[in-house]
């Protein structure tokens, strides 16, 4: 059994950062509490949805039972507490809240002149939803504070809106479901045991919902030390057992002393500690680009290579970025530009989806039919046939009964199921699932009207939105190829291969901003905002293990370290390999110079063994083509100004790059196609243009 637990005493279990959401410990615990009151009365609470299915897995394994453990995460348990309500509110998407709330904003008149001038900025709604979401999950700022009073009016008369409609978002579900419980409102069956995992990133109103259900249950929390990533924002120092309740005692599991090279990298980053090396096996690499772009092609090759040699799945990779401001939709589109399926919690890629571009292009056409251009037609021609049955579409009603209309005409299920791969296809459903989400959001809404102009907006909005910072749906899990998503998102779970991706100073840390609407000095005059605004130095030190001083001023130190934890988190969702990537500038940019994150710097001075990889090493055939074909010109310019120039040619070499040509046409399947593009480039170089 785990460390001197009790099974009749409510406990806070702190546990080593190395061993992630689940460590041994907490497993052998659970086996106890199976032993003692039955699987089906156990029941363990995930504060983020993600890896919920590998924790089934050792749960079992480790009880050695044959039933299904009772796992749930948090906000999926109070949906379905609400659920028992007598009248449930309606839950609304992120799509939506954030559509609702922006033409709320349109109908605003400001009376703060500073919020009047920001309010002509295009980043104006989204800066104001990001606070209006915080004041959600962590209640109404009060405040005489002239800004943040007026928004926090704003938040108040919205939520006022969502009420009178029968609307609750996702930031007050916990909230409504404490409610209930506590006024008696719903019926419940308690379980005889709970254990709390993550509990280091519950919020206050988190573990208010989670007392007020267990009140007579065996509760058995667990946090991981210097792991919090979304309470850390909004609550400083670690979380205490007097939090938790009234006699709740603590017990401290020994630290893990050695691990892997990955786990030793975690480690130095998380809490700047040493763990002595017992497995080399698994591998850290730094992969060094000139630009945001050639990085993005080093970790599709660096995929390739590892998919051609080790037969790695698309779904055994996760690619890693700071938060929901990192450029996710530009990694996503360079992934998916080269082939390369990708999923993600923040960005949903709606828009790049083709049946939904087909069901928008119809929206299109109801919505604007004498306007529309040739192109729409031209697209549901080439979609669908050429004869799109877009006259039987109505403006009737229904929205959702003409899209269902639209999908059976056109048997666009079985169009995509023929057409697509099996990774696609099941993204492409579930995206289809979505539109008709909003669709019938949109039919029975009090807020918007049911027509296909309407619809039309609301879709062109969802495809550029992205899930808010830190306080996104609850979403189980996601399959079905490269996950691209925000540190946050990967925190619970395991992948064979990660890739950190911007691994430069200006990201890890970056600039502190809590909200573009505050600057730094106004933040820190007002201490109530409902994110960590103006920390003291002390309150630095007690949240992060890092911050032995603290030599700027307590803001920048706070997300400073707080940068370096996110780095810590994503480096342990590594299971075998880790890459770090970086680059020197954007071609957006050019001339700004991008250095190594200060963080990585110490890694690759402590760690020896991790490996640097600089974009353009040839590791893959792909780049070996490339390579080749580049060398080609390079040698043909060479020979070619030979007469007129005085450097002399190096006969050695251009013999050696030519062999190696040579082999390379006789070793590969693509040989064929190879020796015709080198043709090519030598008859180029002549003069010669070929014309196929």
């Amino acid at each position: 059994m785990a460390a001197s637990a009790s099974l009749d005493r409510d406990a806070l279990h702190r546990v080593d950062f190395i061993g992630g959401t689940l460590p041994n410990e907490i497993a052998s615990l659970y086996a106890d509490l199976v032993d003692e009151y039955g699987v089906h009365d156990v029941l363990v609470l995930k504060r983020f949805g993600g890896g919920s299915e590998a924790v089934r897995d050792k749960l079992r394994r480790e009880a050695d039972i044959v039933e299904q453990p009772r796992v749930e995460s948090l906000v999926r348990h109070a949906h379905r507490t609400i659920d028992r309500l007598n009248d449930p509110p309606y839950r609304l998407s992120s799509y939506e809240r954030s559509f609702l709330f922006e033409q709320f904003l349109d109908g605003w008149e400001w009376d703060v002149p500073y919020l009047k001038n920001a309010s002509e900025h295009d980043s104006f709604p989204r800066d104001v939803e990001q606070f209006s979401i915080v004041a959600s999950w962590q209640g109404s700022p009060i405040t005489s504070d002239d800004v943040l009073n007026e928004l926090t009016e704003v938040h108040t008369a919205f939520q006022e809106q969502l009420s009178g409609a029968g609307y609750l978002e996702h930031a007050r579900v916990v909230h409504a479901a404490r409610e209930a419980v506590e006024n008696a409102e719903v019926e419940m069956t308690p379980p005889s045991a709970v254990i709390v995992l993550e509990a280091e990133d519950y919020t206050t109103a988190e573990r208010a919902y989670v007392r007020e259900f267990t009140e007579q249950v065996l509760t058995q929390w667990v946090a991981v030390e210097q792991s919090a990533v979304q309470r850390t924002r909004n609550e400083t120092g670690e979380i205490q057992a007097s939090e938790l309740g009234d006699d709740v005692e603590t017990v401290e599991h020994s630290e893990t002393d050695s691990g892997s090279l990955v786990d030793a990298v975690a480690a130095r980053l998380a809490m700047g500690r040493t763990v002595n090396l017992t497995n080399e096996d698994d591998r850290v690499s730094v992969l060094n680009a000139t630009t945001f772009d050639e990085q993005m092609r080093a970790v599709v090759e660096e995929v390739e290579r590892l998919r051609e040699e080790e037969a790695l799945r698309y779904d055994d990779v996760a690619i890693v970025l700071k938060d929901n401001r990192s450029p996710i939709r530009g990694v996503i589109e360079a992934l998916n530009s080269r082939g390369i399926p990708t999923t993600s919690t923040t960005v949903r890629g709606l828009g790049d989806d083709p049946s939904v571009r087909e069901l928008y292009t119809v929206a299109r056409v109801m919505a604007e039919p004498d306007t529309v251009d040739d192109d729409a037609y031209g697209l549901l021609s080439a979609r669908v046939g050429d004869d799109p049955p877009v006259d039987e579409i109505d403006s009737a009603d229904s929205l959702v009964e003409e899209l269902w209309k639209w999908i059976r005409l056109t048997e666009l299920k079985r169009r995509i199921a023929e057409n697509e791969s099996e990774i696609d296809a099941r993204a492409q459903f579930s995206h289809v699932n979505d539109i008709i989400e909003l669709a019938e959001f949109a039919d029975r809404s009090q807020l918007i009207d049911a027509t296909w102009e309407q619809f039309k907006d609301l879709l062109e909005f969802s495809f550029e939105h992205a899930a808010p910072d830190a306080y996104g749906d609850d979403i189980d899990s996601v399959e079905g190829g490269i996950l691209v998503d925000a540190v946050q998102r990967v925190k619970t779970g395991q992948w064979n291969t990660v890739f950190v991706v911007n691994a430069v100073d200006q990201e890890y840390p970056s600039d502190p901003r809590v909200n573009r609407l505050f600057p730094r000095a106004h933040l820190e005059r007002i201490p109530e905002y409902p994110m960590v605004s103006a920390p003291t130095a002390g309150e630095v030190k007690e949240t992060f293990e890092t911050a032995k001083t603290v030599d700027t001023r307590p803001f920048r130190a706070y997300y400073s370290h707080y940068s370096r934890r996110l780095m810590a988190v994503a480096t342990r969702a590594a299971d075998s390999r880790l890459y770090f990537t970086t680059y020197r500038e954007r071609r957006s940019d050019p001339g700004k110079y991008r250095r190594p994150s200060r963080f990585l710097v110490d890694l690759l001075e402590t760690f020896p063994q991790i490996s640097e990889v600089t974009e353009g090493d040839i590791r893959t055939e792909s780049r070996a083509v490339d390579h080749t074909l580049d060398s080609i010109d390079r040698t043909l310019d060479e020979i070619r100004r030979a007469p007129t120039a005085d450097d002399p040619i190096d006969l050695t070499e251009i013999e050696r790059n030519f062999g190696a040509i040579q082999r390379l046409l006789a070793e590969s399947e693509r040989g064929d196609e190879i020796a015709a593009a080198i043709a090519a480039r030598a008859d180029f170089a002549d003069g010669v243009v070929r014309r196929e």
